[in-house]
């Protein structure tokens, strides 16, 4: 520290003790001011390093809105950003999550049984005897016979040893199988679980995105892209307790609107400097009516999903591809204008005395221009980087006061994600302290930045990419300017007639002026020449129309765009269904460089998604807006995800959809899985009523690319109770007859009369 600043540092201290600060708390405030300088500085350093970007984009926005110096003006970029921005983003994606990729269990081979029960000795003797006793002579008792006793014995002996041994292989056997259907249940149990989180996952994200209106958003961000190079996103958790990451979207809650009373009462109580506090008063009795009649959340929470405008994001210098800053970047800040009030509400921390210092903006006034005089036509030379914003500091932006209730006043916050220390400062131009304490966040994601964005067309070397609105420029002026000659051509050559002026009178010639279209009009000429010879035609010049031709120019365009005619609304030459959806298909493969990045985008923010909604949802929550077979690991945390499921999106899901392509493939590939099922269920010994919720499933996907509107359960047969007799169960009334005694692993016993008389 130079004693430059020592002095300064000490007087502020001196100054701070005065004021009843302790030497800490004055040591504090001074460093938490050079922090907040330094910062600023950073900010209006950067700034002013991509000055000529903000320039850029201003004259760029003037090309899409169909500003025009010419004559005639057609506004091919704009038709072009319409339908781009309903070809790319069409709806929100299909969010695909799936079991993450493991490793193979070793396989677990089932278990073999014993070969079968060993033969009774008894049972031969039995049928010897049998074979040798005459015909119709009962059998002969060979047990009798004390040789064949001898001989039996250890037979018998041998057989007892065999049937223990037998038992023993068979209770082994059983335990085995017990184990492997034990296995394999877990194994089954394990893969249903994680297919069920995968399936809870999957539709929390989707209706997260719908509840934060991502489609309304991410059309705005893809206008964005294709007008001035790059577009902005941002996908924040907010609840009313925390500190939520600033945003231009609020959630509607119980808590915001009591901060409103309390602030409206603290205005009315006050009254210094307050105007008209009779209406002041009233609109807080009227805003705390409102909150008595209405039923509100006490807690609002949920995603939060902004546009944000790519002259309000702020990249640090050093970052020399501006589309891969949320990988690279050191830090990046968002700026937000916010109108005093709402900015006093937000920070209520922050004391009034300090608002005063606060440098203040104005917003524009909207202005129609259906053409623009040339020195207003946006060309880069005319445009100013303070023309890229709504915003803007004219005279009365620099009152050093702030007047309360003051409407149309804003300030500049800035909110600045530190990805190297991991906190987020939040600031305010010409604030001398954090509006915001620095903290870290409070929703952690790996990616750390809540910011995304895309770019479509980057170009090597340079730090921000180009725009197609950039690339088309000269071929817009070129077709108004053709226009524009063609019509200046068509206002000099107007149709006239030349007269002999000394074949015909002055007041002659009035009548033929003043004659009006099918009158007579009856003149009378000077000399002996015939009337034809007095008038003719007034000779004009020829057009030649290949001079101010424009297909060429619209073929260029649709070139660079990847749009045919039939995409931008006119067909000029008549096509066969098959020639257009060749072009059809070759705009899809024209367009997919512009499909990529933004579904990079897309998959970044669905595993943020995933990722807040791990750390925010109890399984309660998770069964409220996912069904009750929800699967939900509230003990899991973000580094889990990974190894848990993987998060995408479907690839081109986002655009409209090929209806008749997919019919046309679902046709082919519909019979062909439903024997696969069928045949899959039969080999597993599936249960019949899985493998009729699969085809059930398949019947579901048929009409949906059909474009039918019947809900399947309407014309599929649904499961009927069973059957009381078809389950063994007795009739009322009727009692249920014992079951015959199981027969052993052995087999039947042997003839009772055999064994008596053994």
């Amino acid at each position: 520290m130079t004693p430059r600043e020592d002095e300064v540092m000490q007087a502020g201290l001196d100054a701070a003790s005065a004021e009843g600060k302790t030497p800490e708390e004055a040591r504090a405030a001074k460093e938490e001011e050079a922090q907040v300088k330094k910062w600023l500085a950073r900010i209006e350093e950067a700034r002013e390093f991509d000055k000529e970007i903000w320039q850029e984009m201003a004259t760029d926005r003037g090309y899409a809105a169909g500003l025009s110096a010419h004559a005639v003006s057609v506004n091919l970029i704009g038709s072009a950003v319409d339908t781009m921005k309903s070809t790319l983003y069409a709806r929100n994606p299909d969010v695909a999550v799936v079991p993450a990729r493991q490793t193979s269990l070793p396989t677990v081979d089932r278990p073999i049984p014993p070969p079968g029960p060993p033969v009774n000795p008894i049972e031969q003797v039995s049928g010897i005897a049998a074979q040798v006793s005459p015909e119709g002579a009962p059998p002969i008792s060979l047990m009798a016979d004390p040789m064949v006793q001898a001989k039996v014995a250890p037979l018998l002996e041998k057989y007892d040893a065999d049937v223990a041994e037998f038992d023993a292989a068979m209770a082994m056997f059983n335990a085995e199988m017990q184990a492997y259907g034990d296995e394999m249940k877990n194994r089954r149990l394990s893969r249903e679980t994680r297919k069920r989180f995968s399936e809870t996952l999957e539709i929390l994200i989707s209706k997260s995105w719908a509840l934060a209106d991502l489609k309304t958003e991410a059309r705005v961000a893809v206008g964005a892209t294709l007008t001035t190079k790059i577009g902005w996103m941002k996908l924040a958790w907010h609840e009313d307790q925390g500190l939520d990451p600033v945003s231009n979207r609020r959630l509607a809650s119980l808590q915001e609107n009591i901060r409103l009373i309390d602030d409206l009462r603290a205005r009315a109580k006050d009254g210094q400097g307050t105007e008209n506090l009779d209406a002041l008063r009233q609109e807080t009795a009227e805003a705390i009516a409102a909150l008595n009649a209405a039923v509100e959340v006490v807690t609002a929470r949920g995603l939060v999903c902004d546009s944000i405008p790519p002259e309000d994001m702020t990249v640090p210098i050093g970052v020399t591809r501006v589309a891969s800053a949320t990988a690279s970047s050191p830090w990046l800040a968002q700026r937000i204008f916010m109108s005093c009030e709402l900015a006093r509400r937000e920070f209520p921390e922050v004391p009034d005395e300090c608002w005063k210092s606060a440098q203040r903006y104005s917003q524009r006034k909207p202005k129609m221009a259906l053409r623009v005089a040339f020195e207003s036509h946006p060309g880069i030379e005319v445009s100013s980087a303070s023309d890229a914003s709504q915003f803007t500091q004219g005279p009365d932006g620099m009152r050093t006061e702030m007047v309360s209730g003051a409407e149309g006043e804003f300030v500049c916050i800035h909110e600045v994600w530190d990805k190297e220390s991991g906190i987020v400062r939040t600031l305010c131009e010409g604030v001398k302290r954090y509006v915001r304490p620095p903290h870290a966040p409070e929703i952690s994601v790996t990616r750390f930045y809540p910011f995304y964005n895309m770019a479509f067309v980057e170009a090597d070397g340079l730090r921000y990419p180009q725009s197609m609105v950039q690339r088309s420029r000269g071929l817009q002026d070129e077709y108004n300017a053709r226009r524009s000659s063609l019509k200046a051509q068509r206002d000099r050559a107007k149709q006239g007639i030349l007269a002999d002026g000394s074949a015909i009178d002055k007041d002659e010639m009035n009548k033929i002026v003043s004659s009006v279209e099918g009158e007579i009009t009856v003149i009378d000429t000077t000399g002996n020449k015939p009337i034809q010879n007095v008038f003719m035609a007034k000779p004009t010049v020829q057009l030649d129309p290949a001079l101010y031709e424009v297909d060429s120019i619209r073929r260029d365009f649709e070139e660079m765009w990847g749009l045919q005619q039939a995409r931008m609304g006119g067909v000029r030459v008549e096509q066969t269904a098959t020639e257009a959806e060749i072009q059809d298909a070759g705009f899809n493969a024209r367009i997919t460089f512009m499909r990529e990045p933004l579904e990079t985008m897309l998959n970044e923010m669905s595993i943020a998604t995933a990722e807040m909604l791990l750390q925010r949802l109890s399984l309660e929550d998770a069964i409220e807006y996912a069904g009750p077979g929800s699967v939900w690991p509230e003990a899991a945390s973000v580094s889990d995800l990974a190894t848990l499921v993987s998060v995408t999106i479907k690839a081109g899901s986002t655009g409209k959809p090929n209806t008749s392509a997919e019919r046309n493939a679902w046709a082919q590939t519909m019979p062909m899985m439903t024997q696969l099922i069928t045949q899959i269920g039969t080999l597993r010994d599936a249960a019949q009523t899985e493998v009729a919720d699969k085809l059930e499933q398949m019947a579901d996907i048929t009409l949906r690319l059909s474009g039918s509107s019947i809900d399947v359960e309407q014309i599929i047969p649904q499961e009927s109770m069973p059957n009381p007799a078809q389950m063994g169960m007795p009739a009322p009334g009727m009692e249920m007859q014992a079951p015959p005694p199981p027969q052993g692993p052995m087999g039947p016993s042997a003839p009772p009369s055999m064994i008596d008389d053994f």
